[in-house]
């Protein structure tokens, strides 16, 4: 499990019930916890599971964190957690965002006149931890959240495509013109891209998918601090219940 803020990484560990941090052996230069998390299979499987945070936030970083991780691990399965901004028109604060496609907008041209043309590298999410988290029930991962919700209602899973890029992303008219490109998309985010792209460059190649909760709607972004520990810990328990 990656993530890319503090935040993100403890909202995963509160869900781990005993984890340890691991002593630093000079392999690489990153820190990692472990933990056993027993399942709910008939056979009675326990897995490893190993978290991480990146120590700066972005997709250069998190492309070279992903393939520390498979480099020293040898990952089954890798999964991005933490928190995005929404479609105001498709989410709500506090839902859950899972990818079924990423379109990385890091790759462009900025021609003498007129807005900087980008050059959309899609990638796509493995196809087993998809199917698995589309066939998870809400009180599976809902019955798992312990921050109090700042505002009414309950959270919903949203599974479509999300756009990964190096920018914060605050611009209503941007944010537009994403909508006419991709009909299907449902959030925007900072780190997807680099991992899929990190991960495809190693030999392993394990299975990735992205889970984030919706802490702002990417205009005016008072929402994100009230929201936070909540879109964490949404993410985080959805991400324990897969």
């Amino acid at each position: 499990i990656i993530t890319a803020l503090e935040a993100e990484r403890d909202a995963v560990l509160a869900k781990l019930a005993s984890y340890r941090k691991l002593e630093k052996d000079g392999l690489d230069t990153h820190t990692y916890y472990e933990a056993a998390v027993p399942s709910s299979r008939a056979d009675g499987t326990s897995y490893r599971v190993i978290v991480t945070s990146l120590a700066v936030m972005g997709p250069i970083m998190a492309a070279q964190k992903a393939q520390a991780v498979v480099a020293r691990w040898h990952p089954r399965n890798v999964l991005l957690i933490g928190i995005a901004c929404g479609l105001p028109d498709k989410t709500n604060l506090g839902d859950v965002l899972v990818s079924t496609q990423i379109a990385d907008y890091v790759i462009g041209k900025v021609p003498p006149k007129g807005p900087r043309e980008i050059r959309w590298i899609v990638h796509q999410v493995g196809a087993n931890l998809l199917d698995t988290a589309l066939n998870l029930a809400p009180h599976e991962w809902i019955d798992l959240i312990t921050v109090p919700r700042p505002g009414d209602g309950q959270p919903v899973r949203h599974a479509n495509v999300i756009a990964s890029g190096g920018e914060v992303v605050s611009n209503e008219t941007l944010i537009k013109t994403w909508k006419r490109q991709w009909a299907k998309l449902v959030g925007i985010e900072m780190e997807a891209g680099g991992i899929a792209s990190g991960l495809l460059n190693t030999p392993d190649h394990p299975e990735f998918l992205m889970i984030k909760g919706v802490s702002d709607h990417g205009v005016g972004k008072e929402s994100v601090e009230q929201w936070r520990p909540y879109a964490c810990d949404a993410a985080a328990s959805f991400a324990l219940a897969l």
